[in-house]
């Protein structure tokens, strides 16, 4: 399972959701932290985590109303890879290179070594 970070944007239907309790979605533009294992994953969980946040403070017809404009309306704006992740389960998963053990995990940019790995990637 990878970490996703995950921009969504809410904007159009955050004036039906003002009477709920909205704890990380607090903003119309949100950023969440997600553990998927692709992006399409992440995208979902975010979304299904809202509706989910809404229907067990309401279950009424008006707030299925709303999960189904939510669906309808919400945007996901960006979905970014937390790339120390990816290379940490790259080299647990292929440990026969040798080589890839020798990335520097901690450093605060990518390594010629993890470039070589990014390039693989896509």
């Amino acid at each position: 399972m990878i970490n996703y970070k995950v921009f969504i944007d809410f904007f159009d239907v955050f004036p039906d959701l003002l009477r709920f309790d909205l704890y990380e979605f607090h903003t119309p533009f949100t950023i969440l932290f997600i553990e998927a294992s692709d992006p399409d994953d992440a995208c979902s969980t975010a979304m299904f985590r809202l509706m989910n946040l809404i229907i067990k403070q309401e279950r009424s017809i008006e707030t299925r109303i709303v999960c189904r404009k939510i669906r309808k309306y919400l945007r996901i704006d960006k979905v970014y890879a937390l790339w120390k992740e990816i290379i940490t389960t790259l080299i647990t998963k292929n440990s026969e290179y040798p080589c890839w053990t020798e990335i520097d995990l901690n450093a605060k940019c990518l390594t010629a070594k993890a470039e070589k790995i990014y390039m693989f990637i896509t």
